[in-house]
């Protein structure tokens, strides 16, 4: 099983509300956010937010057998563009963090044509969206930021097509600001793990048996 395998579907996160979409529908579903809960890119009460998004989900009958793209609205994020030939000092980096109002902050810096542009983004809230569709049994296939799908899709920058983005899957997840695992690689590397254990297990065991055979040789 692969990210192409199966049915995608890109969940759009802006200041106060979010946008699901894909392609069994003729429209996005909006979810709207009340302020206890979610403002700013914060995420003001975790199980509130939590329980908001499963229900959407829920009511509107949105199948868990589907990866989900994470899109983040320029709304909340914080960028900055410099000239590609630019050498970035960590003293410009350093007052760029601190114009960012949250404790933890996920960046990325992205080579675009002839600029480069850093994209921040509230760690905190990008983790409990992995973690909510996580534990809905959604795979999460990326968390991009609207604002470089401009710079590379037509037409976005005008106006904004989630029908356009769901055929883009591939640049969805090629321009994460984090990195995502292929299911197919992850199911490998733990089988790998697994077998190494019990390799491990069993000669530690043939090294018990070798040593408790050796003292009852000794004893006699």
């Amino acid at each position: 099983m692969d990210f192409s395998a199966k049915q995608s579907g890109i969940f759009y996160i802006e200041r106060v509300r979010a946008f699901y979409y894909d392609n069994s529908l003729s429209s996005p579903l909006k979810i709207e956010f009340p302020e206890d809960v979610f403002i700013h890119s914060e995420v003001i009460d975790r199980k509130k937010f939590y329980v908001l998004i499963h229900d959407f989900l829920v009511k509107n009958k949105i199948n868990y057998h589907k990866v989900i793209y994470i899109i983040l609205s320029p709304q909340i994020t914080f960028e900055k563009d410099f000239d590609k030939k630019t050498v970035i000092s960590e003293a410009e980096f350093a007052e760029l963090q601190d114009m960012i109002p949250f404790e933890e902050v996920i960046n990325k810096e992205y080579r675009l044509g002839n600029k480069i542009k850093i994209v921040n983004a509230n760690k905190h809230l990008c983790n409990v969206l992995f973690g909510i569709f996580e534990e809905g049994k959604f795979l999460v296939g990326g968390i991009t930021p609207l604002s470089i799908l401009k710079e590379l899709v037509s037409g976005l920058d005008k106006n904004l097509n989630l029908d356009l983005l769901i055929g883009k899957t591939e640049l969805l997840r090629s321009y994460s600001l984090f990195d995502v695992e292929d299911p197919s690689a992850a199911n490998q590397s733990r089988k790998k793990n697994a077998l190494n254990i019990r390799y491990i297990i069993l000669l530690g065991i043939l090294g018990s048996l070798i040593i408790l055979l050796t003292a009852l040789l000794l004893l006699r």
